[in-house]
């Protein structure tokens, strides 16, 4: 088995508290509105707190081959921005075939300040906000 982590940091086009609450809502239909156009549905198992269940069924062609995220919810941080899923799994992509698991940490950096590093661990993604906004995972018009 091969572990490995990827850190990568996102600058979006709108604020860090706009995306935190949008985005990463206990709420499924604040989610969906969120990601308008590029995804078609959302389901809560649970209460939307930790170790809910988390389904997202994508648009056609906004996530390239993707067309379900299944995830479960680990840890969501309010004060700190920062959300954990684990048992993620992406039907219809290629690429996530060859993963055995994965799981997925995001905190929510407003522009201009530096996101901490990450404690050593065996995965972790990051994300930061910025006046750019990152349109590879945007349906084309």
């Amino acid at each position: 088995m091969v572990a490995g982590s990827i850190a990568e940091d996102v600058a979006m086009a709108v604020p860090a508290e706009l995306l935190w609450k949008g985005a990463f809502s206990p709420d499924a239909s604040t989610v969906q509105k969120a990601f308008a156009g590029m995804v078609d549905a959302v389901e809560f198992d649970g209460d939307g707190g930790p170790g809910s269940l988390v389904t997202m069924k994508f648009s056609p062609g906004a996530m390239g081959e993707a067309t379900l995220l299944k995830s479960r919810l680990v840890a969501r941080d309010h004060a700190a921005r920062v959300i954990s899923w684990d048992e993620v799994v992406v039907e219809g992509s290629a690429a996530a075939t060859q993963l055995r698991s994965q799981a997925v940490r995001v905190k929510v950096v407003p522009a201009g300040e530096r996101a901490p590093a990450w404690p050593r661990s065996p995965w972790s993604t990051s994300a930061s906000t910025a006046r750019r906004c990152c349109r590879r995972t945007r349906p084309s018009s």
